[in-house]
């Protein structure tokens, strides 16, 4: 996979931090297959996503449920056919709730999105 491919992924890291959905949506081809916790319905954006509006839902199902508090991209790398990216990912839900850390692996490429998220217990500090 070329190099063009990790950097693709890296714009739309960075467009999420951004809260820039429309940049994330012009990377995306037509038929993009997106998916967060594929077999899971726990939060409102899991599940499959086909085509751009499915996946601006996406991004409206995450900003109704919940506020990002981190978003940090530990490592990206990428084989033939797959970007790989392990993500610090923290919210904290609305109504406010306490904050939950997770470390998601996410793989991706131009056209889809697939992660793993762990959740773990806030550390005090």
């Amino acid at each position: 996979m070329s190099s063009n491919n990790v950097d693709t992924v890296q714009e739309i890291y960075d467009a999420f931090v951004r809260a820039d959905v429309q940049s994330i949506l012009a990377v995306v081809t037509d038929d993009v297959d997106w998916a967060s916790e594929a077999a899971s319905t726990l939060a409102p954006w899991h599940g499959i996503r086909r085509g751009k509006a499915e996946v601006a839902k996406f991004f409206t199902d995450i900003a109704g449920a919940v506020d990002v508090t981190e978003f940090t991209l530990l490592a990206i790398a990428s084989n033939d056919t797959d970007v790989m990216a392990v993500i610090r990912f923290g919210i904290t839900s609305k109504p406010p709730g306490a904050a939950v850390p997770w470390t998601c692996t996410t793989g991706g490429g131009s056209a889809t999105e697939r992660s793993t998220c762990t959740a773990g217990r806030k550390t005090p500090h």
